[in-house]
């Protein structure tokens, strides 16, 4: 029979650090794939909308405002819920926003989906950082978020040759629409194995409770 209070082997707690590192490093990959796929559609968005590149730069500004004024709000937020939570909306709000842009009927749509996915953007590196500084092993605090950081500029790397490539292929519009769906997809991927991961919040129910057991000796003999 299996012990239940058995400490994990080296083996497992490296193989669950990896695990927990790859998934918390796809959803930053993804946020940075997301922040540089429409930049090189550009041109396009301006035949489809009619709008100037004034317009379009204003459309992108939006995002970048967003992201800057929530990351405060944001960081609040993981103290308060911790990282899990806050990182699945701001996954789910990406995609959404991306596969909105993909559908919207004018330019002005265009501002509230980059609204949205500022918001989304701006859930990620309080979360990751949050998650990683609570599920890594010690050591190896300084190499995740290293390892975090590349995965995270590998997808702004790759986001601007795919999305050209694709909309060569099928139009911008599906060309969209496919990095919103894989984005949703990694979304699920990532929620599939939230048990695996710890966050601030889980370590201070669980200290929490600790804190509040009774304990024999603690307290003082009371007389009537």
């Amino acid at each position: 029979m299996t012990d239940p209070t058995a400490q994990p082997s080296d083996s497992e707690t490296y193989n669950q650090s990896m695990r927990i590192l790859t998934l918390v490093s796809g959803g930053h990959a993804l946020s940075n794939f997301y922040i540089l796929c429409l930049p090189p559609l550009i041109p396009l968005l301006r035949e489809e909308f009619d709008a100037s590149y004034a317009a379009l730069g204003l459309m992108l500004s939006v995002r970048s405002a967003a992201t800057g004024f929530l990351q405060l709000p944001m960081g609040f937020l993981v103290d308060r819920f911790g990282g899990k939570g806050v990182l699945t909306f701001g996954l789910i709000a990406m995609s959404l926003s991306v596969g909105m842009i993909a559908v919207v009927p004018d330019y002005w749509w265009t501002l509230v989906a980059m609204a949205l996915l500022g918001i989304g953007v701006a859930t990620i590196r309080p979360s990751n950082y949050t998650i990683l500084n609570a599920s890594m092993p010690p050591n190896f605090i300084g190499r995740s978020f290293g390892i975090n950081m590349f995965a995270g500029h590998s997808g702004r790397v790759a986001a601007p040759p795919l999305i050209i490539f694709a909309a060569a292929l099928w139009g911008w519009r599906a060309a969209v629409m496919i990095a919103a769906g894989i984005g949703l997809l990694t979304t699920i991927a990532i929620v599939s194995q939230w048990r695996h991961v710890r966050d601030d919040a889980a370590a201070r129910r669980e200290s929490k409770g600790r804190a509040s057991s009774p304990r024999c000796g603690s307290l003082p003999p009371t007389r009537y």
